[in-house]
């Protein structure tokens, strides 16, 4: 099983709203999505979703992860694709081809710091 890992450093505003969108940009994929951030309560969703993890100073103390387990059912598509985005700027475009892991893992990394 393959985990792909990416690590980012994004600025932000202290009162700034930070939120995550994850789509799929090839008709198939499927996916599932585990958040742990420095506040209560991680968060948890499924294919194409949009997560609001809180204020930027509320982001300041810890790194904030994102687990995504993904597959592509389309067989006339030989990749698995994901773009997550923070804030609507894009982060992370991920792709693979399917004979390297057919199901990845990604994990991404996120420190926030103070624009």
């Amino acid at each position: 099983m393959a985990v792909f890992t990416y690590n980012r450093t994004l600025k932000v505003a202290r009162n700034d709203d930070v939120n995550l969108t994850i789509n799929h940009p090839d008709p198939g994929t499927a996916s599932y999505h585990l958040v742990d951030r420095p506040i209560a309560n991680d968060l948890e969703g499924t294919n194409e979703a949009g997560f609001y993890l809180g204020k930027g100073e509320d982001l300041y103390s810890e790194r904030t992860v994102i687990y995504s387990k993904a597959v592509n059912m389309d067989q006339n598509n030989l990749n698995i694709n994901l773009i997550f985005s923070i804030n609507d700027g894009e982060i992370v475009t991920h792709t693979n081809p399917k004979s390297i892991d057919p199901s990845p893992q990604i994990k991404i990394n996120l420190i926030f710091v103070e624009l």
